[in-house]
């Protein structure tokens, strides 16, 4: 099979393509489980990814050729769980929408039989978004993919791995920061309704009197060895606002879920939320964000490593391993 990949960046892609006419780097390969994957980069896509952030538009960047390691035929309907993943796990690489479009399928005589014009979501131009994947680690996306294969692959896991990756991806970028922080807490009580309750060992009823509502977050982000203070550096408003609560009620969790309640349920005209600690709900959206990430990533088994969302200011590439392997 084939399949054109739409809006996708220059990575570190080392292997060389000789389409005949030039010969340059810019090819990517990786095994995902049963399957074998080759990802070419354009040889004009430069220009390419130029105009389309400028005009805000849509364009093809790159080919992707996609076959079972094993050498066998297969199904549109085979390969339809791997197409989902490698959008899902693309994007949440990326932090936007980017897609793969127009398969073709041909069989051994190499033969078109099979072709499908069905779109899928990708965000028209470049658009800035956080991005914990540092894009010279091009093994890095091979890890999360070959994982997140399996796990689409996988009818009783499936809901939820899109759930998670869908909503990482949505608040990331695009819309106002209060849906941005909806959305990542959202999938963030999904998370933690799944991994305690329906994988977990905690009944409906223990779960449900679990107070306050963001110990089930904190219990999550303890499992993963992820710090769950507030770094007054990285979160200064947010640290501030932390100040004036009782000192048990301080950590990041617990503050993230009182912004969050402020914005459902206000009981003021806005005064704290935008007024007096400036910055403070884009504070919690990035907070939000950081949280999730990580624990998408640590349900799904990556031990990469990760650009952190919340550093104030640094260098693209500063990386870190994930907390729960260093």
């Amino acid at each position: 099979m084939l399949v054109h990949w739409l809006n996708v960046p220059a990575f570190r892609s080392p292997h060389r393509i000789d389409d005949g006419a030039a010969e340059y780097s810019g090819r990517w390969t990786a095994d995902l489980g049963a399957w074998a994957v080759v990802l070419d980069r354009g040889v004009d896509h430069r220009e390419v990814y130029r105009e389309i952030t400028a005009a805000g538009s849509i364009a093809v960047t790159h080919v992707m050729e996609i076959r079972r390691r094993d050498g066998l035929t297969f199904t549109p309907r085979d390969v339809d769980p791997v197409l989902d993943a490698l959008h899902l796990g693309m994007s949440f690489a990326l932090g936007r929408w980017v897609a793969p479009v127009l398969p073709v399928g041909f069989d051994r005589n190499g033969a078109r039989v099979w072709e499908q014009w069905a779109a899928r979501r990708c965000d028209p131009g470049a658009p800035g978004a956080p991005r914990w994947w540092f894009h010279q680690h091009e093994w890095e996306p091979a890890e999360l993919l070959d994982l997140l294969v399996i796990r689409v692959d996988e009818p009783e896991l499936r809901f939820t791995a899109r759930f998670l990756m869908a909503g990482a991806v949505l608040s990331a970028a695009g819309g106002f920061c209060e849906q941005r922080i909806m959305t990542a807490v959202a999938a963030l009580e999904h998370l933690t309704w799944t991994t305690l309750v329906k994988r977990g060992s905690i009944s409906k009823s223990a779960y449900e009197k679990l107070e306050p509502t963001s110990e089930r977050l904190a219990r999550l982000l303890d499992a993963a060895s992820i710090d769950g203070t507030l770094d007054s550096s990285a979160c200064p408003n947010l640290a501030a606002f932390a100040h004036e609560q009782p000192a048990g009620e301080r950590s990041g969790p617990r503050i993230l879920h009182k912004v969050r309640n402020m914005i459902v349920h206000p009981t003021s005209d806005g005064h704290a939320l935008y007024e007096r600690f400036d910055g403070l709900v884009t504070e919690a959206w990035l907070l939000a964000h950081h949280y999730l990430v990580l624990l998408v990533l640590h349900d799904l088994g990556y031990r990469g490593s990760v650009q952190k969302i919340l550093r104030p200011g640094g260098w693209e590439g500063d990386v870190e391993a994930v907390p729960w392997v260093s």
